[in-house]
């Protein structure tokens, strides 16, 4: 679940745009890194009682398994992703993480043939996604690039999104 949804469409000379952006903030992460730390203690005190292992030995190991978590999940999270589209230029995505890093990018709007809200099935689950159909003829379409594919937005929201996008994009 995402704890931030925004939606803001918005005029820039003769051209339109939108601006979709989703967050999670941090308390998210907080639950996540308790969990992790539970089963980090789980398996230290599995270790000394059933497979009878040294003390120190488990100790420094629990101690770099906690550091490992720790900095990946702080390096290697998104926090924030953007889509914005601008009529006349095209498609700008951005991923945010919480390390400060970002990834982007852009993809120009005579490319772009059209924004889908699509479903997918994953495991057990019917996911709804929003994509883009990206393609060098009118009539064709060589790739599907999804939008937002580290959160899980409500299908309500994305069909805001898309009614959003799709009034820019047309």
């Amino acid at each position: 679940m995402c704890s931030s949804w925004t939606v803001d469409n918005f005029t820039a000379g003769d051209s339109e745009g939108c601006v979709v952006s989703v967050c999670r903030s941090k308390s998210r992460k907080a639950v996540s890194l308790i969990k992790a730390s539970i089963a980090i203690c789980v398996w230290h005190s599995t270790a000394v009682f059933l497979m009878g292992w040294n003390d120190t030995l488990i100790l420094g190991c629990t101690t770099l398994a906690v550091i490992f978590c720790l900095v990946s999940s702080f390096i290697f999270s998104v926090y924030k992703e953007t889509v914005v589209i601008l009529s006349s230029v095209g498609v700008h995505v951005t991923k945010r993480y919480w390390s400060g890093r970002s990834t982007s990018s852009f993809i120009p709007h005579n490319l772009v043939r059209s924004v889908v809200l699509n479903e997918g099935i994953a495991l057990q689950r019917v996911i709804f996604y929003l994509a883009l159909l990206v393609g060098p003829d009118t009539g064709s379409v060589t790739r599907i690039i999804p939008l937002f594919t580290t959160f899980s937005p409500r299908l309500a929201e994305l069909e805001t999104a898309y009614h959003s996008l799709k009034h820019v994009l047309h």
